[in-house]
């Protein structure tokens, strides 16, 4: 049945508000300073992503000396990239003014700033305007972009013959565990899992020119690329956490508690919520028993 001008209408409305929502909760200084945070918890995974790339390199005789960041939030990547290979000139690119800020001075003081160049674009659109590179990393930020399938093929037209293109990308939200104790148990995270699923599914329909994707690797190939890798990362933050580990595993599941409402049972969300309140409470000695367990998948494939 074909929907109404009011109907459609009002889709029209809820996919600006979730727009306007998805762009803003990233354009602060706040979420710049949450994210690098995250990225230093976690830098691991652009660790075995650079080594990775680095072999890949080596084996196609390609000389890794122009590098786009796609999507680079604060810079924790492109900073790691330009530390890792002194050769290079990384040219961050994101949408967000805020981030790209945290890119400069997070690239000044760790003695790479010459070499970390900043670009305010959108991912999903023009990229040829960033010029030619040898290789193209895009961290947690393809699934922000309407048509992944599309800016994959966009990316591929930037890459020189040999380019490699690597993605970090979600195998699974992080789950926050307690030695011995059933509270933050893997049940409990399998529900804010599922919620979050079903959050970023709403997500991605309201982006521009929203399309469903298919698996990374299908679309990778039908972009035109060789796939060289596919496979999963993960990280064991043991406990005790360190003070950073403890922020990060707080900001994750006040993310939950805040974010999820309308997407979790009022059950789930009271438990998630009590938790928190519990952790933090005076006295408690229950964050000496966490530990987090992160995973992502990497991606690597050459352009024909």
């Amino acid at each position: 049945m074909a929907r109404t001008l009011v109907e459609m209408s009002e889709q029209h409305h809820v996919h600006q508000h979730h727009q306007h929502e998805h762009h803003a909760m990233f354009d602060t200084p706040e979420a710049a300073t949450r994210l690098e945070m995250e990225g230093e918890v976690l830098a691991d995974f652009v660790k075995e992503a650079v080594e990775a790339t680095i072999t890949h390199a080596e084996q196609f005789d390609l000389a890794v000396e122009r590098i786009l960041d796609l999507g680079s939030g604060p810079g924790v990547g492109s900073c790691a990239w330009a530390v890792a290979i002194p050769a290079s000139t990384v040219t961050a690119v994101d949408g967000s003014l805020a981030m790209l800020d945290r890119v400069t001075a997070r690239a000044a003081s760790l003695g790479v700033g010459s070499r970390v160049v900043t670009r305010q674009h959108d991912l999903a659109t023009g990229l040829e305007a960033l010029g030619r590179h040898d290789v193209a990393f895009s961290s947690m930020a393809l699934h922000h972009v309407g048509d992944e399938t599309a800016a994959l093929v966009a990316i591929r037209k930037v890459l020189d013959a040999n380019g490699l293109l690597v993605i970090l990308e979600r195998a699974a939200p992080e789950k926050v565990r307690f030695a011995g104790e059933s509270l933050g148990s893997d049940e409990l995270w399998n529900r804010v899992n599922a919620a979050w699923s079903a959050w970023l599914q709403d997500m991605r329909a309201s982006l521009p020119g929203a399309e469903e994707s298919a698996d990374y690797c299908s679309m990778l190939a039908s972009a035109g690329f060789e796939v060289l890798e596919d496979r999963t990362l993960s990280i064991m933050l043991p406990a005790p956490l360190t003070p950073a580990g403890r922020r990060f595993a707080r900001a994750r599941m006040g993310l939950a508690a805040t974010g999820l409402t309308g997407y979790l049972d009022e059950s789930t969300l009271a438990e998630v919520t009590d938790l928190l309140a519990d952790l933090d409470g005076p006295g408690s000695h229950r964050w000496d028993t966490a530990e987090v367990e992160a995973t992502q998948r990497l991606l690597i494939g050459r352009a024909g």
